[in-house]
């Protein structure tokens, strides 16, 4: 991961998501030790830097001026 500390985040995701990444880490988690934390953290890791490649050229997002509000979107 990029940093030593880690954060509480919280999500909603589908439940059939959910049931399918505690299946996953049952099944690997004696031969690989995984955690939801872990492969929480790899899969946003992962499509973070796909979104940073598909829209900012690879680089870093700039760091945001105000966190984001909870919820779903207004459109």
């Amino acid at each position: 991961s990029k940093t030593a500390g880690k954060v509480k985040f919280n999500a909603r995701i589908p439940t059939a998501v959910a049931e399918e990444l505690r299946d996953c880490v049952v099944a690997l988690y004696s031969t690989r030790g995984l955690t939801i934390d872990a492969l929480t953290a790899m899969a946003l890791e992962h499509e973070l830097e796909r979104l940073k490649k598909e829209h900012n050229a690879g680089r870093d997002f700039r760091k945001r001026v105000h966190d984001p509000k909870p919820g779903r979107p207004l459109l």
